[in-house]
């Protein structure tokens, strides 16, 4: 309802109905969230600080070395939250069972494309978990129902 008469329904009281609180949840959920293992990154990086007029000298940091993403023995564990997939590529064995765990808000893990094609049910909430053992090998998009900007890679190998 447009109480103001300004022509919008703004996110205001007496004016805000679901689609506006909807829409502006979508526009929160965009802005992404760090992860807890950013979190501890970003704390523990070292901080130079100059102790005499002169500037500090900086180094540029070597880049680490990515690690190449290994088989799991099963089962795998994958994270749905913060609007992130957690890891972000995982490596698994064909024959293997994933439980995906949901935290904070509500998630819906699915792949539509063949061969490992699943959708979980809707309205799964945090703390809790589904399973589903990926038979077929191929590289699977893991993607959320609520959250379209939510996405990770799953590779089956023979």
């Amino acid at each position: 309802m447009d109480a103001n008469g300004n022509g919008v329904v703004e996110p205001t009281p007496g004016e805000g109905g679901a689609f506006t609180l909807y829409a502006h949840s979508q526009y929160l959920a965009a802005m992404g969230a760090l992860t807890d293992e950013n979190l501890a990154a970003t704390a523990a990086a070292p901080t130079t600080e100059a102790t005499s007029g002169a500037p500090a000298a900086t180094q540029t940091p070597a880049p680490s070395p990515t690690p190449a993403a290994t088989a799991t023995p099963g089962p795998a564990i994958i994270t749905y939250r913060n609007f992130d997939i957690v890891p972000a590529e995982t490596t698994i064995k064909a024959g293997t069972r994933v439980v995906f765990v949901i935290k904070d808000s509500l998630h819906q893990p699915y792949n539509f494309t063949p061969p490992n094609v699943f959708e979980a049910p809707p309205d799964l909430g945090d703390g809790q978990t589904i399973t589903f053992t990926f038979n077929e090998p191929g590289t699977v998009t893991l993607l959320c129902g609520y959250h379209s900007r939510m996405q990770a890679t799953l590779i089956v190998t023979p």
